[in-house]
């Protein structure tokens, strides 16, 4: 009798187990397309901006670089780093003033 209530026990505790990895995984499913619209969001923000170039700048290479503009993020997204990690393709266009985000890319472990 011992057995059989043991093992009723333990298949209670195992449903439980599951039933939390199922909502933990469906929370952090939540999570991940919350920050992927909160991501679009940010991209489509970036792109809406005019880029600022003096004259001598129109047609060169601006100061403010896809490379500077990927460092100011990972400077304001700094205590997500490892956790959620984004890097932009932005492409800007010296003549016009108007910076396009090409792509993004999301890393870190919450995306494993």
């Amino acid at each position: 009798m011992a057995n059989v209530e043991m093992a009723t026990f333990e298949t209670a505790v195992e449903k439980l187990c599951a039933d939390w990895e199922s909502d933990v995984t469906k929370r952090i499913d939540q999570a991940q397309v919350a920050v992927n619209k909160l991501t679009d969001g940010l991209v489509s923000k970036m792109s809406a901006l005019r880029v600022p170039l003096t004259n001598t700048e129109k047609g060169n290479v601006p100061r403010l670089t896809p490379a500077r503009i990927n460092e100011l993020l990972k400077q304001h997204s700094a205590s997500l780093k490892g956790t959620v990690d984004l890097d932009v393709t932005i492409q800007i266009d010296v003549k016009d003033g108007k910076m396009s985000v090409n792509g993004y890319g999301m890393g870190g472990s919450f995306y494993r």
